[in-house]
């Protein structure tokens, strides 16, 4: 009895050392990714500035989209103004989202992986999809990125569901985690979309319509709790018809859209954005292409996984490529197909070594464990460098650019100052607000909504100038024309560019009121002339 109860607390000693050894190699992975979100160090990119930004005038209790404007659902918004508060005003409040979220989400995937493929693919399979994070994360606080855990949450419910009977909860959370998804970018709920695609196929190949409806009600009810919330939220901030406006017609419609749709694009980019993350993911996909063909006429029970891969990378490819312009950070939502996908491959390729490393995990999992701290032994190092400053009460506990320093400095709490085609992080750091909402003029695509917002820009010059115009020229240099430009027409001809309306009216009024002051980083400043303001003469360009 006495050597039973000690094999039996070795095994559990055994049990919790590996999931330790697993945790912190996953955890450890994640905060090497995050190195390049570290506030510390790292520049605001001209997206997660904008998110942050919209975040701090919702920390202030002013509406999204009304007082600054973005496409995107208001989720993003929302999470950046809880981790400001976190923060007490910084990044880093964010960053520690960050990495809560995405080592919650590694985990949930190596569960999910682990229970279909085993140890021995679920952990190389984590680290690859880590790996193309890495890859394409361009400074994080992206939507794509928080969506992940959502993606993967759905994931490890999928692979309990298919382990047994799925219950209603199993499906409401499912649905949950689309709805949720749906919050930061509608282009993110890939994988749910894929999971009840999967659920319909293996439904109606058993003939459980009855079933299937059940699981699609339940599932519906989780999708519908998140967009009430966010639409009871969006009214009572008065902002549901700007949300509208932005997100759906000016975002699926003008932006995105099937008039835009590139799948063969969309494939080789994220292929070269993921490399060979990517390459091993089309890998698996291919491998399980044929295991399903080889199903076909056969009446064996389908591996739910197999067909969910095959239909999310069909998906993925889909979505991806809506907007057709393939911005690196799209193909973060391909992640949970790389991991899935490669896992699968992995264990089909060498099912003898996967069984070997199962019976010897303790061991490689240290060797690991080991080799991974000598590699990177410089990470923790350079946190707490980074981390330090919090405790000191230091006045630096973020990285301030330049040209965000200079504007702090050369202008009074109070004054308004404009970051001409977006980079509304300077705005942010600067602690000074912009005097219009349409953040990221003269960027846009030809729509309604543009022109309505291209007016509003054009109306909040001339009725609140901004003490200061950053020309953001530099950061896009072949889409923002230049606040110098002798012929700004010419310009945007040669470079293909959208010319919005007012924009000449826009740029005569700044030329008529406003003196260049300075070049800081390369970015040239301008200062509202002290004279009576002169509105510009000319019509607007139709």
């Amino acid at each position: 009895m006495q050597v039973a109860a000690q094999r039996i607390s070795t095994i559990v000693l055994k049990d919790l050392l590996q999931n330790f050894l697993i945790g912190t190699i996953l955890v450890f992975s994640v905060l090497l990714v995050l190195q390049q979100a570290n506030p510390a160090r790292a520049k605001l990119g001209r997206d997660s500035g904008a998110y942050i930004y919209i975040g701090s005038h919702i920390l202030r209790g002013e509406p999204p989209y009304l007082t600054a404007w973005d496409s995107k659902p208001p989720g993003i918004f929302l999470l950046d103004a809880v981790g400001l508060w976190l923060g007490k005003g910084t990044r880093w409040g964010i960053w520690l989202i960050e990495a809560v979220s995405l080592s919650i989400t590694a985990s949930l995937g190596f569960l999910a992986m682990r229970r279909h493929f085993g140890l021995g693919a679920a952990l190389p399979a984590s680290l690859l999809w880590l790996y193309g994070l890495n890859q394409i994360l361009i400074g994080g606080n992206l939507t794509e990125e928080y969506s992940l855990l959502f993606g993967f949450l759905a994931l490890f419910l999928f692979s309990l569901s298919l382990e047994k009977n799925p219950t209603p909860w199993l499906n409401f959370g499912m649905g949950l985690c689309m709805g949720v998804s749906f919050l930061f970018r509608p282009n993110n709920t890939g994988v749910q979309i894929s999971i009840f695609l999967t659920v319909i196929v293996l439904e109606v190949f058993q003939g459980q319509f009855k079933n299937l409806i059940k699981q699609l009600f339940f599932a519906g009810l989780g999708i519908l709790v998140p967009l009430v919330l966010m639409a009871m939220y969006l009214i009572s901030q008065k902002a549901l018809q700007a949300f509208w406006a932005s997100t759906i017609l000016y975002n699926f419609f003008s932006y995105a859209g099937p008039q835009h749709l590139s799948p063969l694009a969309s494939l080789q980019n994220g292929i070269t954005h993921l490399g060979w993350a990517a390459i091993t993911a089309i890998l698996g996909f291919l491998v399980a292409l044929f295991k399903l063909l080889r199903h076909t006429g056969t009446r064996t029970q389908i591996n739910g996984m197999i067909i969910w891969i095959i239909v999310d990378g069909f998906v993925e490819i889909l979505f991806s490529g809506l907007s057709g312009r393939n911005y690196r950070h799209y193909f973060i939502n391909w992640l949970p197909i790389v991991a899935i996908a490669s896992a699968f491959l992995i264990a089909t390729a060498i099912p003898s070594a996967i069984h070997w490393m199962e019976k010897r995990a303790l061991w490689w999992l240290l060797i690991f464990t080991g080799v991974y701290c000598i590699l990177f032994w410089e990470m923790p190092e350079k946190y707490w460098k980074s981390f330090r400053p919090l405790f000191e009460n230091s006045p630096r506990v973020q990285y301030i650019d330049p040209i965000s320093e200079y504007v702090n400095v050369h202008t009074s709490p109070g004054q308004k100052v404009l970051v001409w085609g977006g980079q509304a992080g300077i705005n942010f750091l600067a602690k000074r607000d912009s005097p219009v909402a349409y953040l990221f003029y003269p960027l846009g695509v030809p729509s309604e909504v543009t022109d309505q917002l291209s007016e509003d820009y054009y109306q909040a010059l001339l009725s609140d100038p901004p003490e200061l115009i950053v020309d953001g020229h530099i950061y896009e240099d072949q889409h923002i024309v230049p606040i110098s430009a002798k012929d700004p027409l010419g310009w945007l001809h040669e470079h293909g560019t959208y010319t919005p309306l007012y924009l000449t009216d826009v740029l005569l009024f700044i030329h008529e009121n406003y003196v260049w002051e300075d070049n800081i980083d390369g970015t040239d400043i301008y200062r509202l002339q002290k004279h009576v303001i002169r509105p510009s003469q000319s019509s607007p360009i139709p």
